[in-house]
């Protein structure tokens, strides 16, 4: 407690400064009275209005009233005077003894609650008053029990006073975690039905916050010596927190009911093993802080159990149990049921088998649902709980031994620890670990943790992972700068010895090949992540989801990119002094890194918080408080905790504003989940790991996508023998478990394929085993890339030159030339192509096909330097406009949607597939004009691409369509251009066949 409260004046300047020197606190306090006391009176005090004469008006009409508005200001004004004098009153009494310094830092420590109210209201609706009236309360209560603890406590210092008023609050707060833990008992181990006593636990919770605060206040008011009134404290501490372990028994799932029949979830005897283990493990840390706490000169807040606090944070965060149902995006949902599935069904190693599309952190929840459920995705929520649990140790431990204990307790309550920010968590885990063993480690020893520390990170997130070592190599670099002037002997022994375990590890182990495939994997992803997956600002810009003012909105949303500036700000303010050093281990990584994240957090800027938002909250809630409070000695100033409290509140509140409503939390927990929608079993359909599910939101959508997944399913059935496994171009990876058919590939879904490094790989994979069919479309999910002929170029190629096409029942799929006899038992009659005829020209135009690619051409085209090793040229074209167009100096005037001039391909031994990029040189005549042209090659669907643009190269992919890539000879392209207004003219300057550099080259 005394680590987080404020760096307030010494004794000298508080018997000086008398009450000036603790008025912010004082005010502060006194405010979140009057804010409660008006607040309370405004819902309270509403009466009737009471008429004395027949008066109609607004009031009359609508039955409003005036009483709770002008209730409001008098009790808060009235409060306010009151609490300030009272609580001026008592810390004159504190300053009188040389106790105005934690006098002032328990008000200040009231004041966060408050604080978080006031946060809420810039971005929710929701009240949540009872965190304003827990600060009043609790400002009220520091003032009383502060004049209590002066009376009857003997020669009461500092250390007394904080412990007796503070432990207080502390007692509060566990006591209603053991509340918690005790109804957590009853409910899942002693009642026959659980999932029915959620009042019992709300009354639970509160009766322990009582029994809890007034045990510790009835302590204080016995008073007697310190140390007898520390030793009452420390075992009614300890006492308090014998049941709050217990909290982790909501780790075993409630049971769920659909039209009165009970449910219960697939688990194994490892979930009831696991909660017992980290049962014994808290339990274990209690007794831990106990015999440490009964050593001479500790505190009472040394019995405070890290597990018991992370337990009672656990019950604010966790999930209830939730009705399994159908994913609406098989394309997500794959992300995280395959990396797992591949590795312990078929051992594909990561990053040399398989690519993770997030890393290591992508194996951890299906590995989780594997491991404590039956591992279908009936039990995928299971895993959401446990990796939270195991997250929450970790980063309070590493952050209150950085920052202190209340700023690592504001992390852990505001720092989400799901989806990216698991991620995140980890990176702040690994940055605390670094700083820490800089203050402990020689600087040689400090660079071999470091590259230790950085290669695990990697591995875990090859980019959020890569972005921390980059913006720890400044520590690198004074590490190393350390090392050769002072310990060079060591460092070369550290070297011998890092580079024999490297070597070993590299070339004798699995783990170098995983190594070097995690730094490729992450390389080729920087390479192309921004232009493949970028969204602009502009699409979102100033249309906030909650109710706030838009420029409001994106302040929160891109607060990340302050906390470069801040750690700036207090390095350039702090520079000599004596904790400057500590400051600037932590600081200018901190700084360097919310650079580098601009390109990784302001890419993709959907709705929502989107990743932006995603990491403000990892900067507001686990990076400012490392900077603010990093190991400061004495107490940290109270501006810079309620700083701290705003900054985290504002942000943290939009996703995790039911953490503070108790009737929410024990609603999720204690009450069993019911609905009344019909449900489904996956082995009716054909799909026993999806288990008993039901569709939610849209039933149109989702009975489609159940009705693809049977017709899918059917398909394989029929084609494939035993062993055998296909290749899914249509995103929704997430089959290939579903149907538990090998991934032939290292990536499942064509999307995250765009490096040409990845596609070469890809078709290597394919071509040394080639899958018996190809899934090339079932209502793709093609997402902002266009079709697999745009987005996976060469892997289209490749199914396109080796795969017979075929269609059943809307499936479009490629089968092996000497499997196509197989189609015969696929029932209800299957469509079955010749190579290259009409009507696999429309069946891979269904596939592939995108007729209109926007300003694509015109994209490439201005980045034609930069592209230009990408590409190698086939042959010239001549230029020739049609006879009907004016042409006036070379001008062209053509009308709109008719042709205006032809390419003509200068050879006659191009082929379609060896003249891919048609390249362009247009002008208008207007400058900024913006046209639309259709280059069309024959007159039959899929014989044409339109794009726009206005003056300048284009480049345009042709062999994207099918008919151009299958055709045996280039043909003339015909130019129609739309949009021209009268004035306008265009200019055809040059024009050129191309081909792309990664597609071979037949004639070498």
């Amino acid at each position: 407690m005394t680590e987080t409260l404020r760096e307030a004046p010494n004794r000298a300047e508080m018997a000086a400064g008398g009450l000036r020197a603790i008025l912010p606190e004082l005010a502060l306090a006194a405010l979140c009275v009057g804010a409660g006391a008006a607040y309370l009176g405004w819902r309270m005090l509403d009466a009737p209005v009471d008429y004395s004469f027949f008066v109609a008006g607004n009031l009359a009409f609508q039955g409003w009233t005036k009483s709770g508005d002008y209730a409001a200001f008098y009790c808060g004004v009235g409060a306010f005077l009151a609490a300030f004098a009272a609580l001026a009153w008592a810390g004159a009494q504190a300053l009188r003894r040389g106790l105005g310094q934690p006098y002032a830092g328990l008000l200040a420590v009231m004041a966060v609650p408050a604080l978080l109210w006031l946060a809420s209201r810039v971005t929710l609706t929701s009240a949540m008053e009872h965190l304003l009236y827990a600060s009043a309360a609790g400002a009220l209560g520091v003032g009383a029990l502060t004049c209590i603890v002066l009376w009857r406590v003997r020669r009461c210092d500092e250390a007394a006073l904080t412990e007796a008023v503070g432990g207080v609050a502390v007692m509060g707060l566990m006591g209603m975690a053991a509340g918690v833990g005790v109804m957590a008992v009853a409910d899942r181990l002693v009642f026959d039905a659980p999932g029915l006593h959620a009042p019992q636990a709300m009354t639970a919770l509160t009766t322990g916050g009582l029994v809890g605060a007034a045990s510790a206040a009835l302590s204080a008011v016995i008073g007697g010596r310190r140390a007898a009134v520390r030793r009452r404290l420390r075992w009614l501490l300890v006492a308090v927190q014998i049941p709050v372990p217990c909290i982790l028994l909501l780790l075993l799932p409630l049971p769920w009911m659909v039209d009165g029949v009970e449910y219960t979830f697939a688990r194994g005897h490892a979930l009831e093993g696991f909660t017992a283990v980290m049962l014994a493990g808290a339990y274990a840390d209690l007794v831990r802080v106990t015999l440490r706490s009964r050593k001479g000169g500790a505190g009472l807040f040394a019995a405070l159990s890290p597990a018991c606090v992370c337990a009672a944070v656990f019950f604010m965060k966790a999930s209830g149990s939730m009705i399994p149902h159908l994913e609406r995006s098989d394309y997500h949902t794959g992300e995280q049921l395959l990396p797992w599935w591949m590795l312990k069904e078929h051992g594909a190693l990561p990053y040399v088998d398989f690519d993770p599309v997030r890393g290591l952190v992508s194996y951890c929840k299906m590995f989780f649902t594997d491991l404590f459920g039956d591992g279908s995705t009936g039990t995928f929520f299971l895993a959401r709980n446990m990796q939270m649990l195991l997250l929450l140790l970790p980063v309070y431990a590493a952050v209150s031994r950085v920052a202190g204990r209340i700023p690592a307790l504001v992390c852990i309550i505001f720092l989400p620890l799901d989806g990216l920010l698991r991620i995140h968590a980890v990176l702040t885990v690994g940055l605390c670990g670094l700083a820490l063993l800089w203050w402990r480690l020689s600087p040689s020893w400090w660079l071999a943790a470091w590259v230790a520390i950085g290669t695990a990170l990697v591995l875990f997130a090859p980019g959020q992972g890569g972005l921390l070592v980059l913006a720890t190599f400044p520590l690198g670099g004074m590490a190393l700068w350390g090392a050769l002037r002072s310990e060079r002997a060591l460092l070369a022994r550290v070297a011998v010895v890092g580079t024999a375990v490297a070597v070993g590890v590299l070339f004798l182990t699995p783990l170098g090949s995983i190594i070097f495939g995690a730094v490729r994997y992450g390389l080729e992803n920087a390479q192309v992540n921004d232009v493949a997956n970028s969204l602009p600002w502009s699409l979102t810009l100033a249309k906030p989801t909650v109710k706030t003012a838009p420029g409001l909105w994106e302040f929160l949303r891109f607060g990340f990119i302050f906390m470069a500036v801040v750690p700036v700000v207090l390095l350039v303010r702090d520079w000599g002094r004596p904790h400057w050093e500590r400051l600037a281990v932590v600081a200018v990584p901190v700084s360097v890194l919310m650079v580098l994240f601009v390109v990784r957090s302001a890419g993709s800027i959907g709705s929502g918080m989107s990743r932006p938002g995603v990491a403000t909250m990892w900067a507001m809630g686990a990076l400012l408080p490392l900077v603010l409070f990093a190991r400061r000695r004495g107490w940290p100033k109270a501006r810079r905790l309620w700083g701290l409290a705003l900054a985290a509140g504002v942000v943290g509140m939009v996703y995790g504003f039911w953490q503070f409503l108790p009737q929410a939390r024990v609603q999720a927990l204690f009450h069993m989940p019911r609905y009344s929608e019909p449900l489904f079993e996956g082995a009716d359909i054909g799909i026993p790991s999806l288990q008993t599910f039901y569709i939610k939101k849209r039933p149109d959508r989702e009975a489609r996508h159940m009705n693809r997944l049977q017709k899918v399913r059917m398909l394989l059935d029929a084609v494939l023998r035993r062993g055998e496994t296909y290749f899914d171009m249509t995103n929704h990876n997430a089959q290939y478990f579903y149907f538990r058919k090998r991934v032939p590939v290292n990536i499942p879904a064509v999307y995250n394929m765009p490096h040409p490094g990845q596609q070469r790989r890809a078709v290597a994979r394919l071509s040394a085993d080639p899958p018996p069919l190809v899934l090339a479309y079932a209502d793709n999910q093609n997402h902002n890339g266009g079709t697999a002929a745009l987005r996976a170029h060469l892997v289209y190629r490749y199914v396109m030159e080796n795969y017979v096409p075929c269609e059943w029942y809307g499936l479009v799929f490629l089968l092996r030339p000497d499997v196509v006899d197989r189609a015969k038992a696929i029932p209800g009659g299957v469509t079955v192509a010749r190579m290259v005829d009409e009507t696999a020209l429309s069946l891979w135009n269904r596939a592939f096909y995108q007729r209109d690619v926007e300003r694509l051409p015109a994209s490439w085209g201005q980045s034609e330097a930069s592209l230009a090793d990408q590409m190698r040229p086939v042959t010239a074209c001549a230029v020739k406009p049609e006879p009907d167009v004016p042409v006036t100096g070379g001008w062209l005037r053509p009308k709109n949607g008719r042709d205006a001039v032809t390419i003509v391909p200068g050879g006659d031994d191009a082929t379609g597939r060896g003249a891919g990029l048609l390249v362009l040189r247009l002008r208008y005549n207007v400058p900024g004009a913006v046209g639309r042209v259709e280059a069309r090659w024959g007159d039959g669907p899929g014989h044409s691409v339109t794009f726009s643009g206005g003056s300048g190269t284009y480049i345009v992919p042709l062999d994207a369509a099918p008919s151009w890539l299958m055709s045996p000879q280039v043909l003339p392209v015909t130019l129609r251009f739309s949009g021209m207004k009268p004035k306008w003219a265009v200019r055809v300057d040059e024009a050129a066949l191309m081909q792309r550099a990664q597609v071979p080259d037949p004639k070498r």
